[in-house]
């Protein structure tokens, strides 16, 4: 998942299981203050984790998963990871999304375009299952499910 490096987190994939970890170093903000399971409330099989300057989620990934996770942020508030994999999916679909805070995408303004560093922070893509699990606003599907920006701007 390419685009969780703006927001300070790490994502490893080991066979079946997703560990996603983000983390904050010194005291300027933006800061992670937690994670929360939100869709499913609860399950067994996802673990999180809340320290000062870290907060963590593992979870499987599997056929029929369909979870969202928050985290949250001074600064940036609250971004969602949404992890889903229809049934019939290739691969799993895992994203966060854009948020409307620091690091997120911002709508332009009337008459003038954003820089694509800022709306897009130079992501290449990052993969889906785009037919089951349709890429955010201001993505569009491959051929080869990768979701890439599409947002307009001037560099």
């Amino acid at each position: 998942m390419r685009h969780s490096g703006p927001l300070g987190c790490e994502t490893k994939r080991v066979r079946e299981w997703l560990r996603v970890s983000c983390r904050t170093t010194g005291s300027s903000p933006p800061q992670i203050q937690a994670v929360t399971l939100v869709q499913p409330k609860k399950n067994a099989e996802f673990f999180t984790y809340d320290a000062k300057g870290v907060s963590s989620v593992v979870l499987p990934l599997r056929e029929g998963l369909d979870a969202k996770i928050a985290f949250d942020w001074t600064e940036r508030g609250r971004r969602t990871l949404t992890a889903t994999w229809p049934k019939g999916a290739p691969a799993p679909g895992i994203t966060f999304d854009a948020g409307a805070g620091a690091g997120g995408a911002a709508a332009p303004s009337q008459g003038s375009k954003p820089k694509c560093s800022d709306v897009c922070k130079s992501d290449r893509g990052f993969p889906s299952a785009c037919e089951a699990s349709p890429c955010p606003k201001g993505y569009r599907c491959l051929d080869n499910h990768i979701c890439v920006c599409t947002i307009p701007c001037q560099d």
